[in-house]
């Protein structure tokens, strides 16, 4: 069995304790594609950024501002808003590599 990769390195918050990720996953409505999302979501979230990070789930059928403001062409998708710079990951989050690309300080937008 493989060793797990070292969660990625966060820069201390202005407390001097480690920072939390803040992520924002966006759905569409109530459905079985939605809950499995945020399953997968936390999950991975849990496995690479253990207990430092909070994560928000809109549904875009209720608040389309919300998704509107990081101009989302679809979801599912993942935003990292804190710490800046804005990161997003459209599709599945389906393995730990596209979580682990969207907390690293110079990624990109990455689609599935």
């Amino acid at each position: 069995m493989e060793k797990p990769a070292p969660p990625p390195a966060v820069s201390p918050s202005a407390n001097g304790g480690p920072r939390r990720y803040r992520l924002c996953l966006y759905v569409a409505g109530d459905t079985q594609k939605s809950e499995r999302a945020v399953l997968a979501t936390r999950a991975l979230c849990d496995q690479v950024l253990r207990d430092s990070y909070d994560l928000r789930v809109v549904d875009v059928f209720r608040y389309p501002e919300l998704a509107d403001r990081h101009r989302l062409p679809c979801v599912p998708a993942l935003v990292r808003e804190d710490p800046a710079p804005c990161r997003r990951v459209i599709g599945e989050l389906d393995s730990a590599e596209r979580l682990r690309e969207l907390l690293e300080p110079g990624a990109g937008e990455t689609q599935s």
